[in-house]
């Protein structure tokens, strides 16, 4: 009989993101999962501030894996940050083998990373950031760089979404050897179920909005926030005078803004925030996503969600996912960040080439195909030397 991989994964709540991964990884008969969550937040309804709204996610974030919360107080909200070293201790004395951490900048994740060195455990970093996105200012960096030679031992390993990653691990001290390539990815059960009924869906909510089959229609979804830049999006959009519409999915602080810059254009539909089950079927009314975030996006999530669906893409290159599935992938276009005639000009090529951006739909659906829970699920596999 086959001995299972023990792994424990440190984060700070149920991310949708990262549950199917979880899913997956329960699934390998080689591991046997346990995930360690520092709170509750997302499981009953919370206030997201950047969101400005309060949500719930309306897809199951605690089925098919084995899970507890680090408080042992089911459900219930524990401190975030509030690593205790006796229930840590004790998960890690039950013959963890490695330990997954998914981030340095709670001190739980610290304490997580110290009591694992101490039990000799693998630790395994999931290493999303990168230098790329998040600028920082010399001495900022020298402060920092002393707590990131620790927290990335020369032993360790890591999980790494992409190539920019990879320098930025590189450059703490984590051999190229112990860097595991992790395709950062969605539910992709979600998409893989609404494909099939894409035209229908397609059709459908372009009938709510009274937008003809045939007008090329851009998309931006996820937090209405300086960062994320909408106001570029929109700006671009008014100046490149298109026959096309934008759609804004999301809430946030900028979106009064935006309305009055919009200036009651019927060709700019706002539809707020809106979960998880109803985003594949906006995806599917859309033509192009525009992420064209200014500062600090280490992947950008949304790209992988409206590429399943069939959508061509234009990111600024802030956003870390575009060396992985834009660059050189032709599903789309990549603009400097901040650079409004640069983005109007990549949404003119976009709505005036159909050719061309069909090709892109096609290969971005071909391209998303490729990061799934399961691949994912496989890379921890290896990073944590399971046979």
């Amino acid at each position: 009989m086959t001995c299972l991989t023990r792994v424990l994964w440190v984060v700070t709540h149920p991310i949708q993101y990262q549950v199917p991964v979880f899913r997956a990884i329960t699934s390998q008969a080689a591991i046997d999962l346990t995930v360690l969550f520092l709170t509750a937040f997302g499981t009953r309804p919370s206030r997201d501030p950047q969101f400005a709204t309060t949500l719930q996610w309306d897809v199951p974030l605690l089925t098919g894996y084995r899970w507890r919360f680090l408080s042992g107080v089911g459900a219930e909200l524990a401190p975030l940050g509030d690593v205790r070293p006796t229930p840590l201790r004790a998960e890690l004395a039950k013959g963890i083998r490695a330990v997954v951490i998914s981030g340095y900048a709670r001190a739980g994740y610290l304490r997580a990373i110290w009591h694992a060195r101490r039990q000799k455990c693998r630790l395994i970093h999931l290493g999303e950031s990168n230098h790329e996105t998040h600028v920082r200012g010399t001495l900022t960096r020298s402060l920092k760089r002393p707590l990131l030679k620790w927290v990335y031992g020369d032993r360790d390993h890591a999980l790494s979404p992409g190539t920019r990653s990879d320098r930025y691990l590189q450059s703490y001290g984590v051999s190229p050897s112990r860097i595991h390539r992790y395709p950062y990815c969605v539910d992709t059960s979600l998409t893989d179920a609404a494909w099939p009924a894409r035209s229908a869906l397609r059709g459908k909510l372009r009938a709510e909005l009274g937008i003809d089959d045939e007008r090329t229609v851009f998309l931006f979804c996820g937090k209405l926030i300086p960062k994320k830049n909408p106001l570029g999006v929109l700006r671009a959009f008014l100046r490149a005078g298109i026959p096309a519409d934008l759609v804004f999915v999301g809430a946030g602080a900028e979106e009064q803004v935006l309305r009055s810059a919009a200036g009651g254009d019927p060709r700019v539909h706002f539809l707020g925030f809106r979960n998880q089950t109803e985003l594949p079927g906006i995806y599917a009314a859309a033509d192009i996503l525009t992420l064209p975030s200014s500062v600090s996006e280490t992947w950008g999530l949304v790209v992988n969600e409206a590429m399943a669906m069939g959508c061509a893409v234009i990111v600024s290159d802030r956003v870390g996912c575009a060396p992985e599935i834009v660059e050189g992938k032709d599903t789309g276009l990549v603009v400097p960040a901040g650079n409004v005639d640069a983005l109007r000009d990549a949404m003119l090529a976009a709505a005036t080439d159909r050719e061309r951006l069909e090709r892109w739909q096609a290969n971005a659906h071909r391209v998303a195909s490729d990061h799934t829970p399961e691949r994912a699920a496989w890379a921890v596999a290896d990073a944590a030397g399971a046979p």
